[in-house]
């Protein structure tokens, strides 16, 4: 389970030194933590609305800049923003369903911030390594 103040704490996952990304990553994290605070179902529905908001638009922001260079692992990094799409659309639907916010063995924002987390620590980083060395 994310700790209190993970955000700050995991600034070397979602600080990757390309300011758009970098915003964004932000953003969808302060909005996980957000999540993982509230105990009010109604609340908790709308911070995963804009986070899925969010989230597409930093997927359509990334997969430009990536389009716009000759990263070879396009394709693949696109389809893993397809695999998070699913999960976070999986983790909104068990929300949706769950009639109480006590979710047992799975929690979904649990289990979202770390897959945030790890894309951000290893696709996204990946990227911005082979995208900070092509010349401008």
């Amino acid at each position: 389970m994310i700790q209190e103040d993970a955000i700050h704490l995991r600034y070397d996952v979602y600080k990757l030194g390309v300011e758009p990304i970098d915003n964004d990553h932000f953003r969808m994290l302060t909005l996980a933590d957000s999540a993982r605070k509230t105990l009010d179902k109604s609340l908790l529905v709308q911070i995963f609305d804009e986070l899925i908001q969010v989230m597409n638009e930093h997927i359509e922001r990334e997969e430009g800049i990536i389009k716009e260079t000759t990263y070879p692992f396009v394709f693949h990094h696109c389809k893993t923003h397809d695999d998070l799409r699913k999960q976070v659309a999986d983790a909104y639907k068990y929300i949706i369903e769950s009639s109480l916010l006590s979710f047992g063995k799975y929690n979904p924002v649990s289990a979202l911030t770390q897959v945030l987390l790890t894309h951000f620590d290893s696709y996204d980083r990946q990227f911005v390594e082979y995208y900070q060395k092509q010349p401008r």
